[in-house]
């Protein structure tokens, strides 16, 4: 929507009274930011206003994940303004003090990386480069940030993740944050949603319920926590960490995606990454990578680490797992183990993962 006028200052006090969350309040202060007019009622009413939505954001929770240990994202949201242009909000907790002025980086994936414009399918994904202001060095401990900015984005369903920057590189870790696609302008009912229990179904909703998801993301965000606590016992599958499920998919001929469903009993200060096993017919043993078929393999292996890392999961919380693999055109029968890159060594018990068809044999 349009600015109020310069002058108005009842059109700036309706504007905040009707502002349900940060996000929005953040449009009206920076619409008032560079009015030649200022009000004393205006600027009060929009410090009682952020105090009062600050404090219930944290009541209420919501954290999406820690980027650090300064600082936190509490929410995400787009909104479109154009053909082919996207307004970003990010929504910061500072949970301590920034020394460098970092700047955001978003990428975008897609399932297909031949779907992404040259010169990004090369290097896999799309990147967005953020520089907030005011800069990060001037954030204070304990407040929130908005941060806004407008990029140019094809409409595609972009899985995104986001990471801050400094001169040296990455600074903390880099988490998902959901995909450029909206549950209220998806065609899924409340009926639908409320007798989905594939957790993985279920999770892709999730995905696109952003902060202004409303009533459709409210059931989404609830059946998740039922059909997860539903789920039949789960399998450790390292000391502390356990899985709950797993599914495998084709996405193209040469694409493929494996979702696994962990929790952590505990926090963990290891590091790991998720070793896949396709085994393959032996009339299919030519297709395996020339390492495997030297060694005399059956099975192809795939090595990925495991986003978000297991030192930022919460104890007991369920975490999702997305390892996009590169296929050959036949079937695999898929499982995996965790490997302890810290002590160098593999994951005790391996987890059956599941069939993943050739193509074409699907219907």
């Amino acid at each position: 929507s349009f600015p109020p006028m310069i002058y108005d200052e009842a059109a700036y006090l309706r504007e905040i009274e009707a502002a349900g969350d940060l996000i929005a309040l953040s449009e009206t202060r920076a619409n008032y930011a560079v009015a030649l007019k200022k009000s004393p009622a205006v600027e009060e009413a929009l410090d009682r206003k952020w105090e009062y939505l600050a404090e219930k954001t944290e009541s209420e929770g919501g954290m999406i994940g820690r980027l650090s240990d300064t600082l936190e994202l509490w929410a995400f949201d787009f909104t479109r303004i154009g053909m082919n242009q996207y307004r970003l909000h990010l929504l910061f907790r500072v949970t301590g003090k920034l020394d460098d002025n970092y700047g955001i980086g978003i990428s975008g994936r897609l399932p297909d990386p031949e779907l992404l414009k040259e010169p990004y399918r090369e290097q896999g994904y799309r990147m967005w480069i953020i520089r907030p202001l005011p800069p990060t060095v001037f954030w204070e401990e304990g407040e929130f940030v908005v941060v806004r900015d407008d990029i140019e984005a094809s409409g595609l369903p972009y899985e995104l993740r986001i990471a801050m920057f400094s001169p040296e590189g990455r600074y903390g870790n880099n988490i998902p944050i959901g995909v450029m696609r909206k549950i209220e302008e998806m065609p899924v009912t409340g009926e639908d949603i409320v007798e989905a229990d594939d957790p993985f179904q279920i999770y892709e909703w999730l995905s696109s319920c952003h902060a202004r998801a409303g009533e459709k993301g409210e059931l989404v965000r609830r059946r998740y926590r039922e059909v997860i606590a539903g789920l039949p016992q789960a399998q450790p599958v390292e000391d502390g960490v356990e899985l709950l499920a797993a599914k495998a998919e084709r996405v193209t001929a040469e694409r493929g995606r494996v979702r696994l469903l962990f929790r952590a009993e505990e926090t963990i200060d290891r590091e790991y990454y998720v070793s896949l096993y396709g085994l393959v017919a032996p009339e299919d043993t030519e297709y395996l990578s020339e390492a495997r078929r030297k060694a005399g393999r059956n099975s192809e292996l795939w090595f990925v680490p495991i986003y978000p890392p297991l030192a930022i999961w919460e104890a007991g919380e369920p975490v999702m797992v997305t390892l996009d693999l590169d296929l050959r055109p036949i079937a695999y029968d898929i499982y995996g183990n965790l490997y302890d890159r810290t002590e160098n060594r593999g994951g005790k018990p391996r987890f059956e993962v599941g069939i993943l068809p050739a193509p074409g044999t699907l219907d």
